[in-house]
């Protein structure tokens, strides 16, 4: 055993942890979740039907942006820095819910 060494620890699985929204939109809730976004529109005073065309318009509005971190310049480590808001399982949810619009 040698006293100037060290072990690594096992690292935790990447991307496990939930994404946690800062404030708050559902009363029990603090996950940031496009479900629980659905659940929580009553409280927003939207319909499910409003709820669900202001995610189709943000699912296109943020397709492409990728590209429009380039055209404004960010390198790919600048934009691969922000993918987790754009890329994620809720992403797909969204894409579902504008196609069946």
């Amino acid at each position: 055993e040698r006293s100037d060494s060290f072990a690594l620890e096992p690292a935790l699985p990447l991307g496990a942890a939930p994404r946690i929204l800062s404030t708050a939109i559902h009363p029990d809730d603090a996950t940031a979740s496009l479900e629980l976004a659905l659940e929580a529109a009553p409280y927003f005073d939207l319909d499910p039907a409003t709820a669900r065309a202001t995610v189709a318009e943000v699912a296109r509005a943020t397709a492409s942006w990728r590209e429009t971190a380039k055209a404004f310049g960010l390198t790919n480590a600048e934009a691969s820095r922000m993918a987790s808001a754009f890329e994620h399982g809720d992403r797909e949810l969204a894409e579902r819910i504008e196609g069946g619009l």
